[in-house]
């Protein structure tokens, strides 16, 4: 940018204005379907166009500098102005076509800025140019290696001039905005959840910290969040704490038993509680969780097995159901269980004239 500024000023100048004229009349209608919350604070969700142009307009006020991008060629600069100088050809964009792929408008997900890592390196601001650097080169590593999150997450943490910016507070902003991304997020869901515990794994003196962070402000934030982002929220929290005994601290959540429990944050604990009990069993999720929150813990799940209950000795099957559980019991060879099974009368004998042998009722005796 500062090169052509300095170089070729009128037809830079002229490229801004008509793109401005284009960000002034063009419809974002779309805007409120796309963002992940309702309320601009703290950190207002801005469009993405709209966004990357304040930070080229920012940029153009502080004089087209930019400190991220590592520039080598300036080492050669001697040798570069004397080299010989190509004249590229014009381009021109190609015309319209039914089948024309565009790109889907989006949102510029915010989560942290300056305040929330006062003791490290400065993050830089939301229209800072160098915001949309990093996070577009995180984006373009996960997009290249999410197949492999090992890789992937070796890559992320290796950013080149992480010492001068708070990397894991970007990786975290960046991994949580592609999970939240509507419509659809950009890879499946659990890929989201792998990465972020292989990044836990190489980084687990740093990183869990700044998750942990997030967590709680993805958690405070759930009333104005969009109900398919908190589906997702619940789906990868109970998962990661899955993976790492379930350990969380409860009790800073407590403030959520004084609301009404249909509200955001209950719901969310309760949802939350109840996927966690899919991971594991009841008695676990019983003892992880302070007593207090006995009103969103799940109810023990039990099976009602009505082949066991001397109350329906009436029912069809119910003695071929008893032998076949002894025999199963006692691992018997599958020979042996069909030979049981043959045992369960047809309700649907009478009306098989086609000669068809389905029984229904052996399918519920095995099955029940």
């Amino acid at each position: 940018g500062k090169e052509l500024y300095e170089k070729k000023d009128t037809e830079m100048e002229h490229i801004l204005s008509t793109v401005e004229t284009y960000m002034k009349r063009r419809q974002k209608t779309h805007v409120p379907m796309l963002q992940v919350w309702s309320a601009d604070k703290p950190h207002p969700q801005e469009e993405y166009l709209d966004c990357l142009w304040a930070q080229i307009q920012k940029m153009k006020k502080d004089h087209w500098q930019e400190r991220h991008i590592p520039r080598p060629y300036l080492a050669f600069d001697s040798v570069l102005c004397e080299a010989l100088q190509h004249n590229l050809p014009p381009f021109t964009a190609p015309p319209h076509a039914a089948d024309s792929v565009y790109p889907m408008p989006r949102v510029t997900f915010r989560m942290f800025d300056y305040t929330d890592d006062p003791e490290g390196p400065v993050m830089p601001g939301s229209h800072s140019v160098e915001r949309f650097v990093i996070e577009e080169n995180l984006h373009c590593i996960i997009r290249s290696f999410w197949k492999e999150r090992k890789t992937c997450a070796a890559q992320l943490t290796s950013y080149p001039g992480n010492k001068n910016i708070p990397l894991n507070y970007h990786i975290v902003e960046v991994i949580f905005a592609e999970l939240f991304q509507l419509p659809v997020p950009p890879h499946t869901e659990i890929m989201y959840t792998t990465l972020f515990i292989e990044l836990c794994k190489l980084q687990p003196g740093s990183l869990p910290q700044v998750l942990a962070q997030a967590t709680e402000m993805l958690y405070m934030r759930l009333d104005t969040m969009n109900t398919i982002c908190i589906d997702r929220f619940i789906n990868w929290f109970s998962h990661h704490l899955s993976n790492f005994e379930f350990r969380w601290s409860w009790e800073d959540w407590s403030d959520c038993l004084s609301e009404d429990l249909e509200r955001a944050r209950p719901r969310f604990v309760r949802e939350v509680l109840e996927k966690c009990m899919r991971l594991s069993y009841h008695q676990r999720i019983i003892d992880i969780v302070p007593a207090s929150f006995s009103v969103l813990t799940p109810a023990n799940p039990t099976c009602v097995y009505k082949y066991g209950e001397e109350s329906n000795q009436s029912l069809p099957g119910y003695n071929v159901a008893l032998c076949l559980n002894i025999a199963i019991k006692n691992k018997v060879s599958n020979d042996d269980i069909f030979t049981i099974l043959k045992d369960v009368p047809n309700p649907n004998q009478d009306n098989d004239d086609e000669g068809f042998s389905f029984n229904p009722l052996k399918i519920d005796v095995f099955v029940q």
